[in-house]
């Protein structure tokens, strides 16, 4: 089952360019058969999802949520219920409020903007539970880098996708 794990939508997402519909459309037409939406800091709500899924029969639509920390932009899965807004809040904490079998929390782009030991060192000390190694988003050298990070945390590598425009689906 191929499903895009990383789904922005203008919608929601200041950085998505081009609405769920599009969206849904590439995604079937590149023979995926799930997405997720992770709009940043917000869940879609479950009746526009429901919409989604009657005029998508044949793909899985689920929702997910990025959310923005100082050490980077975590993908939340899993359970709907986290305490507020968290942009802004530190990776642990959020990692400590979305803790249990409920929930999956992967790094999004995680050497996108930082590509230093530092910052490799950083994310190497934090509980995650997955690495986005390839995205459309996601250059050569932060994918190695990402890939190294899930190779060393023991972490199976799979391909979280991000799209934001049709034409990255």
């Amino acid at each position: 089952m191929k499903i895009d794990l990383h789904l922005h939508t203008h919608r929601y997402s200041e950085c998505g360019c081009a609405g769920p519909e599009e969206m849904l459309e590439a995604s079937l037409a590149a023979g995926l058969d799930g997405v997720v939406f992770t709009e940043h800091h917000t869940y879609w709500p479950e009746d526009e999802l429901e919409e989604m899924r009657e005029r998508f029969p044949s793909l899985l639509i689920l929702s997910g949520v990025e959310i923005t920390t100082p050490e980077g932009d975590l993908l939340v899965y899993g359970n709907r219920r986290l305490s507020g807004d968290l942009e802004g809040t530190p990776m642990m904490q959020v990692l400590a409020e979305t803790c249990g079998d409920e929930f999956f929390r992967a790094v999004a782009h995680p050497f996108r903007y930082d590509r230093s030991l530092e910052h490799y060192d950083l994310l190497s000390g934090i509980p995650f539970d997955g690495v986005e190694v390839a995205s459309s988003h996601t250059n050569e050298p932060e994918g190695r880098l990402a890939s190294r990070l899930a190779a060393d945390r023991g972490l199976v590598k799979r391909k979280i996708g991000r799209a934001s425009c049709r034409e990255r689906v």
